[in-house]
């Protein structure tokens, strides 16, 4: 409430100051200044929002935590491998220098590259559903799958899947090894340079190097033996490595993308309509309490004087600070009493001739 007096009163004293009679236009200055102050209030409601979206672009590399790679044909899998072995940046881009590979490594966009690297044997065993139609593969498909919450059966998840079709050699290649119940082929079925979006499919990166784009890797069929509750099992297991020789597996790079973070990343969430949606309603709410709460005000607004108010509030501001709570309640059910009398009112703010 004293606070309300002391604007009221800032008021009164400006008017008298602009020796302006009730009735009489504003001066020019004061119209230009208030013009102003609206014409850039108007511009930064317009381009607040894409200041803000524009100085919070997105600066967090977006990594993925788990990997999975299938290739197999139909409904069949000949070789499924996951791994969480993955190594970011500087780590992936010194593994790349060893191969030769020089694309891409003094850009920028190194900060994004990562590594996975797989064992060379499936994670499961090789038990053909149908060995009519497997005697018979003319194409496999390859499945590469992300997460970036260590689980690959929760969203969200990156997913894409690529159809290669096999050459006649490959095809009796593929046929012998079957037959024979062992046997390695060289296939080149696997994507080592792709980009992963934060949302929607894996595809393949910019400016592939030739030495991942073109890399041959090779699917060998082997018999293990695996002992399950004491009972010894022979089981065939695909192995997939980069090399003929090569006992390790292989190794994928991915280029992920850059996200905001924080409170950018709720700005980002909700796109530059949310944004603008949100400032407008905010500053709406505002000014509807602001117009509201002037009818409360209508009593008190341009009273000639509050002088007396003031002194009342101040009173019992003393009072409360040499710690009389006798004296300030009596003077706060006076200011109560006083209030609720719109003919003392009138009186006691009144100019004095």
């Amino acid at each position: 409430f004293y606070s309300e007096l002391f604007s009221v009163k800032c008021e009164a004293v400006a008017r008298e100051r602009e020796n302006r009679r009730i009735g009489q236009k504003q001066p020019w200055h004061v119209k230009l200044v208030e013009g102003i102050i609206m014409f850039v209030g108007l511009v930064a409601l317009v381009w607040f929002p894409l200041l803000i979206l524009s100085s919070w672009a997105p600066n967090t590399p977006y990594y993925s935590n788990t990997s999975m790679v299938q290739i197999g044909f139909n409904t069949e899998y000949l070789w499924s491998g996951q791994t969480t072995n993955h190594v970011d940046s500087e780590a992936a881009v010194e593994d790349l220098r060893a191969m030769n590979v020089s694309t891409l490594l003094d850009s920028d966009s190194r900060q994004l590259i990562q590594r996975f690297w797989f064992d060379a044997t499936s994670d499961t065993p090789w038990q053909p559903v149908n060995d009519g139609a497997t005697s018979n593969i003319t194409s496999l498909r390859t499945t590469i799958t992300m997460a970036r919450d260590g689980k690959l059966t929760a969203f969200p998840i990156i997913t894409s899947s690529w159809d290669y079709r096999l050459d006649n050699v490959t095809i009796n290649r593929f046929n012998q090894i079957i037959q024979n119940g062992y046997g390695r082929v060289a296939v080149n079925v696997v994507k080592k340079w792709v980009s992963v979006p934060t949302n929607g499919q894996i595809t393949d990166a910019e400016n592939p190097p030739a030495e991942l784009l073109n890399a041959t890797i090779y699917l060998t069929l082997q018999s293990r033996t695996v002992s399950v509750n004491n009972v010894t099992t022979g089981l065939r297991y695909w192995t997939l490595t980069d090399g003929a020789d090569s006992t390790t597996g292989i190794k994928i790079f991915s280029f992920c993308t850059r996200v905001p973070i924080g409170f950018s990343a709720a700005l980002a969430s909700n796109g530059l309509v949310g944004l603008y949606l949100g400032i407008v309603l905010s500053i709406g709410r505002f000014l509807r309490l602001w117009v509201s709460a002037a009818i409360s005000r209508i009593w008190l607004d341009d009273m000639p004087t509050v002088d007396k108010l003031m002194t009342m509030c101040e009173d019992i501001f003393i009072a409360r600070q040499y710690n009389d709570l006798l004296l300030e309640e009596h003077l706060y059910n006076e200011l109560i009493q006083l209030l609720r009398d719109p003919i003392r009112i009138i009186d006691i703010t009144k100019k004095e001739s």
